[in-house]
């Protein structure tokens, strides 16, 4: 399966995506992160290493797109790599929630980024 190494840890929600992804595919990233998003007392950050895709189907994309909209996912970091990464990353994110997925060149901005997110709402709902 072209994603894989799920991990769902302190607000960050984690996945590794490679080759072509099908709407089967992203039907199963979405049903991880749905189940991580409402297992979370805190908003969940998703963090895509989709530094080695080389398409994402439309049916895919439709998949992500409505992704964006589960309860508690608040925001998407995603790396994308190579130009065709980046291109199918831009592609999907058009479509996404507005504004919930943000692009980086490289998957190691993409894991700060995720981690001063995620630390902010460990902060904010820690007040609460």
């Amino acid at each position: 399966m072209p994603i894989s190494n799920y991990v769902f840890d302190d607000g960050i929600f984690y996945a590794r995506e490679y080759g072509d992804i099908t709407r089967q595919d992203a039907k199963h990233w979405a049903d991880y992160a749905r189940l991580s998003a409402a297992a979370s007392p805190i908003p969940v950050v998703a963090l895509i290493d989709a530094t080695e895709v080389t398409s994402i189907s439309l049916d895919a994309r439709k998949v992500f797109a409505k992704a964006s909209g589960i309860p508690n996912l608040a925001i998407s970091a995603v790396a994308a790599g190579t130009q065709a990464s980046s291109r199918e990353a831009r592609v999907t994110a058009s479509i996404a929630a507005d504004p919930h997925t943000y692009i980086f060149a490289t998957l190691d901005e993409a894991v700060a980024f995720a981690e001063q997110k995620a630390a902010e709402y460990r902060q904010i709902h820690a007040g609460v």
